[in-house]
């Protein structure tokens, strides 16, 4: 990534460890800084819960922080947590279901185990999503898998992620004797990630839903300057119904952040053994699915 560099670049990244001295806001110097980031951004996102009648816009903020866990084997945990608000001119939704708005968060726990070095790397989340639906609110949980094989080089990674639903839930229609269960989307795919020789990287996947859809995307990361990157991310659901039908049940998220890294030049966090595995859940990596009003 910049191996050889620390001293010859105003960005430069120490090759041995991880910590990089005082920096912006005097916050380097704190060891709970160096895997610290701060994310906001625009969103767009869309899901059979919608009923094929209404896309979703709108922005979003959050927090990522992963740090030692402690113990021989090298672990590291995160935390995280994101505030996302769309539909500030209202929604296309049938007419009885209208809010304002529709505010979610999405709150982010988990371990895992990174190689820098080359060699395997697993991890495991757990994901809340409290949904502000168009009628009521939700709960939904899933848990998220990702393990993959870094080549020694350091630039070329392969890998499979899984989501994996937990918790479902019925929202009641108020004031009508209907309701609708909402759960979340299992979703299974295989990644290739190329990571930048000057910091970044990027990643294309493909796979499948539990119900036998087509899955695909991408995201990537690109430092600018020197705590900031830009990070976006594209994951779309092809739905096994096919052109018509489908409208109503294709589900798809994209994500564009501007991130702070507190803690470290953002184009040397790669060589951090903390940083998190995981981006906090969203409406790519967290779809759901509606079964209809009864």
């Amino acid at each position: 990534m910049c191996d050889g560099c620390y001293g010859g670049h105003p960005y430069a990244c120490r090759t041995g460890g991880y910590g990089y001295g005082p920096g912006l806001l005097g916050l380097r110097s704190a060891w709970w800084t160096r895997d610290l980031s701060f994310f906001a951004g625009v969103h767009g996102f869309k899901g059979p819960p919608d009923r094929g009648r209404n896309g979703n816009f709108g922005i979003h903020e959050g927090i990522n922080f992963g740090a030692p866990f402690g113990g021989p084997w090298g672990l590291g945990y995160q935390v995280g947590f994101n505030a996302v608000h769309s539909n500030f001119s209202g929604d296309q939704a049938y007419e009885y279901l209208r809010r304002a708005d529709r505010n979610q968060v999405f709150l982010t726990a988990g371990i895992f185990r990174r190689s820098l070095g080359g060699g395997f790397q697993w991890g495991v989340a757990f994901d809340l999503l409290h949904d502000n639906y168009y009628f009521g609110d939700s709960d939904l949980k899933q848990i998220r898998t990702e393990s993959s094989y870094l080549f020694p080089s350091g630039l070329r990674e392969i890998g499979y992620f899984g989501a994996y639903g937990t918790g479902d839930d019925n929202l009641i229609l108020l004031g009508r004797d209907r309701y609708t269960s909402l759960e979340p989307t299992d979703m299974f795919a295989f990644y290739y990630r190329r990571y930048f020789v000057e910091g970044g990287d990027g990643r294309l996947w493909g796979g499948f839903t539990g119900r036998g859809d087509g899955l695909i995307g991408g995201d990537i990361r690109v430092p600018i300057g020197k705590s900031w990157a830009i990070e976006n991310r594209i994951n779309y659901l092809i739905p096994k119904q096919g052109h018509g039908a489908g409208q109503a049940e294709e589900s798809w998220g994209l994500s564009l952040n501007l991130v702070w890294y507190v803690g470290a030049p953002s184009r040397c966090v790669d060589k951090s053994p903390f940083r998190p595995m995981f981006n906090v859940a969203d409406n790519t990596s967290f779809m759901s699915d509606a079964d209809g009003f009864h």
